[in-house]
């Protein structure tokens, strides 16, 4: 009787075992999703191959943007049940604004979402334009009008010439100036009054356009970028469009440095 019922048990198992195979064949896992983004794409196409066909009816998408709204969709229609991977090929990819991701764009431990780059190539993602137009000068000199630079619409303070940064126009032109004197609230120690100091004598004057230099003062751990709104050349004091945020630290006794960008 005992060598019967053990025979039945296992005979149970065993059923146990085949019917759980069975229903994982009836039910296949997800398969991974991989989307693609090249700068030869569109975003009018499914973004499920990594190159465009040959006759232009299909390929990658061409933004970031749409990869992103496109893994939402696949959301929308219910939890993942495999991983995600948008690859990015090589290429620049110019934003006209920023690309958003919240907690709605997140993938989970066992279903992650990832954006990555295709393998071997180099994506550049920009937040840049590109500035036509240059005109030879004086020496070496190139010069070019923007419009909405000059209407006051626009305001950057880097530019790339070949993919290097290009330093603008600065005073001293190598080193530092120290600050003379700070006013009487910085003694308060509210960083909130503080939007003046005095300068030595000619290091600071009113020179052409002074509503677009820009005085970078260093402190204890960081720096201050503060647009210049006057000079008082009679009292030898900057004044700025706002506050530093912190205090102009005097750490150890050290005088706070800085120097001028954009006269």
């Amino acid at each position: 009787m005992r060598v019967q019922m053990r025979q039945l048990a296992w005979t149970i198992v065993i059923l146990g075992v085949i019917i759980v195979i069975a229903l994982a064949d009836a039910q296949p896992a997800q398969a991974a999703a991989t989307l693609y983004v090249a700068a030869d794409g569109s975003d009018a196409w499914s973004g499920t191959l990594p190159q465009p066909k040959a006759d232009r009816t299909d390929g990658p998408f061409a933004t970031l943007t749409r990869a992103r709204d496109a893994v939402r969709q696949l959301k929308q229609a219910g939890p993942l049940q495999a991983p995600v991977t948008v690859m990015i090929r090589g290429g620049v990819y110019e934003l006209t604004e920023p690309l958003i991701l919240t907690p709605a764009d997140s993938g989970t431990r066992e279903c992650p979402i990832s954006y990555v780059a295709y393998p071997g190539e180099k994506p550049i993602i920009s937040g840049g334009r590109v500035i036509t137009g240059w005109q030879k000068g004086e020496g070496e000199l190139w010069t070019v009008e923007i419009p909405e630079v000059k209407s006051g619409q626009w305001y950057f303070r880097q530019v790339f010439a070949n993919g290097r940064r290009a330093a603008r126009a600065r005073l001293p032109r190598e080193g530092f100036y120290a600050v003379a004197e700070l006013p009487p609230e910085a003694e308060q120690k509210d960083p909130q009054t503080l939007k003046y100091f005095q300068f030595e004598p000619g290091d600071i004057a009113n020179w052409e356009d002074i509503d677009q230099a820009e005085l970078v003062l260093f402190r204890s751990w960081d720096e201050a970028r503060l647009r210049i709104a006057e000079v008082d050349e009679q009292t030898n004091t900057v004044a700025f469009t706002s506050t530093s945020g912190r205090l102009f630290n005097w750490l150890h006794g050290q005088v706070p440095r800085y120097y001028v960008e954009n006269v």
